[in-house]
């Protein structure tokens, strides 16, 4: 193995964990139309090297990217005829936890404008497979 290979290799473990720091997942989509993971960035550097994940990984094929909101929106199971991936885990990024917790921030203030609200109160929120559940108790 090359000096240049293996920088390269350092390189990419590095922009694959900044990538998994900044990202939010998010379940959206329904049970009638298919479930799915959105993944917002806080970081372009980080969308970007999604993106590079999924391709290289082969799985561009299954997502959909918002370059505005430097957002990509796939499947929760991928179907193939080799049977079914989970590109969130592919992508190394474990989903929202199921439970009771609170919440302590949100992707942006203009995406979720109760969040602030909530936030300065301690709202406790639980979240599902289906998205964010509120609770005012």
């Amino acid at each position: 193995m090359t000096m240049s290979a293996i920088y390269e290799q350092a390189l990419h473990a590095q922009f694959v964990a900044e990538m998994r720091g900044a990202a939010t997942e998010e379940p959206t989509g329904t049970k009638d139309k298919g479930l799915n993971w959105t993944l917002r960035f806080s970081q372009r550097a980080a969308y970007d090297t999604a993106r590079a994940e999924l391709e290289r990984l082969d799985l561009l094929k299954f997502a959909t990217f918002d370059d505005d909101a430097a957002s990509v929106e796939f499947p929760q199971t991928a179907k193939t005829p080799h049977g079914n991936i989970n590109i969130l885990a592919r992508l190394g990024l474990d989903p929202p936890q199921v439970g009771w917790g609170r919440l302590i921030a949100a992707p942006r203030a203009s995406e979720a404008p109760g969040y602030a609200q909530a936030i300065g109160h301690g709202l406790a929120v639980r979240v599902d497979e289906y998205g964010l559940k509120q609770s005012y108790g």
